[in-house]
Order: C-alpha cells, then sequence, then structure tokens
C-alpha cells in the first residue's frame, strides 16, 4: 500500500488525554446511507476519542441523529452561495476550493489545539481534505465520485448543460481527485467493488468494512404473508437506475412499488 511519509502512527502525549479526532463528510443535505455511516462512526469514536469538528462542504443544519448534531460543523464558504443546498452538484468545479478551504480551516484548529487523526467519509470530494502534517487521514470511501469516473453518462442525461459541464471539466476534475488521494493514508472500502474503484482510479489498495446494517430492523416478519410485489427503496438520482426497475417490472408485468 503507498503510504504517504508524512504521516505518523497515532500518539497521544500522557495518559489521561483522549485523542482528538476531525472528521470530514462531503455534506449534510438529508439522512441517508452515507449519512448512516457517518452516525455509526461518530458513536463508534464517542467512547474513547474527543471529536473535535465535523468538516463538510454544505450544511442545511436540519437535524439529523443525535451523534451528529451534537458535533460542532464546520463548513466550507460554498455553503454561503444561493440555494447551495440544492444546487451542490452544480457547484462541482468548485469542490477543489471548498475542500481547500476546509483543510485551511483544520490547519488552523490543529494550530490551536492539536488533531490526533483525521477520518473522512467521502463518495465526492471531502477525501481530498489534508491532514496537518504527521496526523493520519483515514477515509471511509462509498465510491470514487461516480459522475467523474463510473457513471458520467446517467448525469449527463436530461441536461444539455450538465453534460457539456462535465465533459468539458471532467478531464480536468479527475486529474485533481487522483491527486488529492494522496492525502489519504489509508482507504477504507465499504465493498470489494469500491475496492477496485479505488485501485483503479486511484492506484491505491483499500481494505473492505462492510456498512452496518440493522439487520433486526430489515428481517422479514414470518408471521406476515408476502405478495408479489416489488419493491424499489432509494434515493432517486441517475446511478440508482430506477428506471431500469420500472421497465423490468413492466416487462415482466410486475407490480412495483417505489419508497
Amino acid at each position: 500500500m503507498v503510504r504517504p511519509q508524512s504521516a505518523q502512527p497515532l500518539r497521544v502525549d500522557g495518559p489521561a488525554r483522549r485523542p482528538r479526532v476531525a472528521i470530514a463528510h462531503d455534506w449534510l443535505c438529508g439522512y441517508r446511507g452515507g449519512e448512516g455511516v457517518l452516525d455509526a462512526i461518530l458513536r463508534a469514536l464517542e467512547p474513547w476519542a474527543d471529536v473535535s469538528t465535523l468538516y463538510v462542504m454544505f450544511d442545511d443544519r436540519r437535524p439529523l441523529t443525535p451523534a451528529i448534531d451534537r458535533v460542532s460543523h464546520t463548513v466550507s464558504w460554498l455553503n454561503s452561495l444561493p440555494a447551495a443546498h440544492r444546487l451542490r452538484r452544480w457547484c462541482l468545479p468548485l469542490y477543489p476550493m471548498g475542500v481547500r478551504h476546509l483543510s485551511m480551516q483544520l490547519a488552523r484548529e490543529h494550530a490551536r489545539s492539536p488533531i490526533d487523526l483525521l477520518v473522512s467519509t467521502s463518495s465526492a470530494a471531502v477525501k481530498g481534505i489534508k491532514a496537518p502534517p504527521g496526523v493520519p487521514h483515514v477515509c471511509y470511501i462509498h465510491a470514487p465520485a461516480r459522475y467523474l469516473w463510473s457513471r458520467a453518462g446517467d448525469y449527463e442525461q436530461g441536461s444539455p448543460l450538465r453534460a457539456a459541464g462535465l465533459r468539458l471539466l471532467g478531464p480536468a476534475l479527475r486529474r485533481w481527485d487522483a491527486a488529492s488521494a494522496a492525502h489519504v493514508d489509508w482507504f477504507i472500502a465499504n465493498s470489494t467493488h469500491t475496492k477496485a474503484q479505488v485501485e483503479r482510479c486511484y492506484g491505491r489498495e483499500a481494505r473492505v468494512l462492510h456498512p452496518p446494517v440493522r439487520t433486526a430492523f430489515f428481517t422479514p416478519n414470518p408471521a406476515v404473508a408476502r405478495d408479489e410485489t416489488w419493491l424499489v427503496v432509494s434515493a432517486l438520482e441517475p446511478y440508482k437506475r430506477v428506471d431500469a426497475a420500472i421497465a423490468a417490472a413492466r416487462q415482466a408485468g410486475a407490480r412495483l412499488r417505489i419508497a
């Protein structure tokens, strides 16, 4: 595994001090799978670490979970743009500047009170945040940015302006995204598929740690009769391919419910 020389093993001065951990997340604009993982990371850290700050590019300030809400949030300047929360994907060309701003804010916090560890959780750009010298950076990655590396064609559909922007700016943004992977000391992937993408896009190794699932909650009740209805539970994002599920249900003559 390629590991930058600047990162040192996690050390804490003195037995009484809890390690200070900074967290970075792409954005807080609703609760989806990524926020579920973020919540699990924060709850796992709480017993032994002082989670100092949560760094995000965008934050619409709505309550999400107790663990996420009780941590101090630091946002990039992108959050001050008009309607930034709803139009955050249109700000894609500005992501490198937003991440650079978060890196500067992290450096200032580290100067005031040293940070011992940086943990990022990302499917967009915040994995490019730069830790202060000597501070290890662990990234839990859901996928390299899909609109740059794997699903650009899906995001181009339905919007000639978006398609033109991705084709024009995509090469430069991919170069930045690949280069910023050097800011990460260890990648943790959510699946073997993502592990392979990290190796393909960044030339880096990753260890797989599957995300938490509430298996008891999502186990069907055997006492409840099941019918033949098909079910899709998903965000209505292009790469989720809900349109393919609709087409399959029509071809099979099945009833489909979309949540």
